[in-house]
C-alpha cells in the first residue's frame, strides 16, 4: 500500500469512528478537517495530492451516508 493510499484508509477509517461516537451519525467538515490535519502525511505531501486525496475520502463517506456539510449542534445535524 502506498503513502497516499495509507493516507486515505487511515483518514477514512478515524472519520468512520468520529461519525459512529457523533449522536448524528455524522461527520462534520471541520472534524473530518481535523483529522486530515493531524496525519503525518499530511505534513509533507503536495498540496494537490492531498486534495486529491481529500475528494476520494470525501466521496467514500457520501457514498456511506457518514458526512454532513451542514452545521452540527449538540451532535445533530442542524
Amino acid at each position: 500500500m502506498t503513502q497516499f493510499e495509507q493516507f486515505i484508509n487511515d483518514v477514512t477509517n478515524d472519520a468512520f469512528l468520529k461519525a459512529v461516537e457523533n449522536d448524528s451519525g455524522f461527520i462534520s467538515i471541520s472534524e473530518l478537517d481535523q483529522i486530515i490535519f493531524a496525519h503525518d502525511f499530511y505534513e509533507y505531501a503536495e498540496l494537490d495530492t492531498i486534495q486529491e486525496a481529500v475528494e476520494q475520502i470525501e466521496i467514500i463517506l457520501e457514498k456511506n451516508n457518514r458526512i454532513v456539510v451542514s452545521p452540527i449542534r449538540n451532535g445533530k445535524v442542524a
